[in-house]
């Protein structure tokens, strides 16, 4: 089975240079914590190839390391074995190039939506330009209203709203989610998924996701990764063929539903 997310360019907007998107290649990952006895094998030789403006999703069992496959392409941990490259650069600690959204909004509670946003940019675009690009970026996630509000004045779906725009400051070319739509209600975070996709689309984002939730992944993504259980290594990539927007009543749409379920069951009970 190939590990190759493609092909390129399937979901590109029309009249978008490519010249901005980069591609994510991981070889050989392997990630251990703690030493000796006491040691735990997170991720086993994951080898995965992701394309530009692809939307990838990662689903698995919990505890099969999804979330350290997303911090490991953050920066925020360092590999035991194996690469990763973002363009054609190698992954060694944090960069603007790629930003990152957690399940909990982490907003600053002493900073104004203004203030927290104008915080996720490089320090050098933080003058009378940034003020600008921090207005259009609030207006790009439906808060231009709110800049001077306060994080505890915020609904839970409007400080994610916050938390994404923060993410999109750096001007990142790759946009990493753990799981933040998990703590949402249902009709907020139906509205975010829809959001999370215009942005997607508009921005030409390289998006990598993890879900607990099957039709999320299903919903947003181009492509969709299963990761095995504890060592995490790749099982399966899934390409989701179907047009935007999608619809989760169809039967085209169930019939994907029903094959990763299977997928992770066969996982889960080693058949």
């Amino acid at each position: 089975m190939s590990n190759e997310v493609g092909p390129k360019g399937t979901h590109m907007p029309p009249g978008v240079s490519r010249c901005s998107l980069v591609d994510i290649e991981i070889r050989g990952l392997s990630k251990w914590f703690g030493n000796g006895e006491n040691s735990l094998e997170a991720l086993a030789d994951v080898n995965l190839s992701i394309p530009a403006e692809a939307f990838l999703t990662v689903v698995g069992q919990s505890g099969c390391g999804k979330t350290t496959l997303l911090r490991l392409i953050a920066g925020l941990e360092a590999p035991t074995e194996g690469y990763i490259k973002v363009g054609d650069r190698l992954v060694e600690g944090t960069g603007w190039e790629r930003g990152l959204i957690f399940q909990e909004p982490r907003l600053f509670p002493w900073a104004t939506v203004a203030h927290n946003v104008r915080l996720g940019m490089p320090e050098r675009g933080r003058g009378a330009v940034g003020v600008d690009a921090v207005m259009d970026l609030l207006r790009l996630v439906g808060l231009g209203d709110f800049a001077d509000a306060y994080p505890r004045e915020l609904s839970g779906g409007m400080a994610q709203r916050v938390a994404l725009a923060r993410a999109l400051a750096g001007s990142p070319q790759v946009l990493l989610l753990d799981e933040p739509l998990g703590a949402l209600d249902a009709i907020t975070r139906t509205r975010m998924q829809d959001e999370l996709l215009r942005i997607w689309q508009r921005r030409q984002l390289t998006m990598v996701a993890v879900t607990h939730d099957l039709d999320e992944a299903i919903l947003l993504s181009t492509h969709i990764v299963v990761l095995s259980p504890r060592p995490g290594t790749v099982k399966s990539v899934m390409p989701i063929g179907l047009p935007y927007p999608r619809d989760r009543t169809s039967v085209e749409f169930n019939v994907f539903r029903q094959e990763l379920m299977g997928m992770l069951l066969r996982e889960e009970y080693g058949n």
